[in-house]
């Protein structure tokens, strides 16, 4: 064999492209299995199962019967924690980007309060506005409406779409496409603070994200939510594949409500992960201790 032809490049087959190829194949043979195995779930559910469910009543003490887009859902994550650990931010970083409706809440300190009453005479719920009232009365005033309303209550179902929009709670519940039509249960004071909140992200496109409230400590906030919050998490974790617990490093105190939200996880403490936001920010010898 000459020189020319040992070393002649051009009849060298082309494995960059082979490969390729062959990836290619391979995802869609990978697409087209996991089709098969959801139909084939779906036949099963409604031929044994549904029938089996309302013989006896399944939905009159347990749940409603599965949809569609329940048994097609993708992966979840749930997101719990008290407020500022750094919830909504880690999703923020998770999908490089900030996600529709999203609501980074502040909580109000008690050295806050305090200046606002000492401000202005009084606390904050029985205040008497003076005709007159003082510029540093008016701006911790201001200041501390701006605290409320960042302070919000919202579940939020952050998921891959075509384009960046949300859908509230309500419609997101009648929606058959959605696997959220179980939340009926818990009634118009939760629906309203809930949405899906859709964007598109490589990230996105195989799992859902639940971005869930902050948790504050106290009994007043269980009182003013209007549903219950354990029930709702709970409801959660059943369909979560994942659930993320996050603690701030600077304030690992658990209130009342957090502990009841950890209880409601019992049955799934295999989907159960503990996240220490912050930890770069504590040193070793206190990060043993933590």
């Amino acid at each position: 064999m000459s020189e020319k032809a040992r070393f002649d490049t051009s009849r060298t087959p082309s494995f960059t492209g082979s490969s390729r190829q062959a990836n290619v194949t391979a995802t869609l043979t990978q697409d087209n299995e996991y089709k098969v195995i959801i139909d084939g779930l779906k036949k099963i559910y409604k031929q044994k199962i549904k029938p089996l469910e309302t013989m006896y009543n399944f939905e009159g003490f347990h749940s409603a019967p599965l949809t569609d887009s329940d048994i097609e859902a993708k992966p979840m994550i749930l997101l719990i924690g008290q407020y500022s650990t750094g919830k909504t931010t880690f999703i923020r970083y998770l999908i490089d980007k900030a996600y529709p409706g999203e609501h980074i809440g502040v909580e109000p300190t008690v050295s806050i309060t305090r200046i606002i009453e000492w401000s202005c005479g009084g606390g904050l719920d029985n205040v008497k506005i003076p005709p007159i009232e003082s510029a540093a009365c008016r701006i911790m005033r201001a200041f501390s409406f701006l605290l409320l309303s960042l302070n919000t209550d919202r579940f939020v179902a952050v998921m891959n779409g075509i384009e960046e929009g949300v859908i509230p709670g309500n419609a997101a519940a009648v929606n058959s496409e959605l696997p959220f039509r179980g939340l009926n249960k818990f009634g118009q004071a939760f629906l309203s603070r809930f949405q899906v909140s859709q964007t598109p992200s490589s990230v996105l496109e195989n799992l859902t994200i639940i971005d869930t409230p902050g948790i504050l400590a106290g009994d007043k906030q269980l009182i003013e939510r209007g549903y219950d919050f354990t029930s709702v998490v709970e409801w959660f974790a059943e369909r979560c594949d994942l659930v993320l617990l996050l603690f701030d490093s600077h304030k690992l105190d658990i209130s009342n409500e957090f502990k009841m939200a950890i209880h409601a996880l019992r049955g799934h403490e295999e989907k159960v992960r503990v996240v220490l936001n912050k930890s770069d920010m504590v040193n070793h010898q206190n990060l043993m201790r933590v």
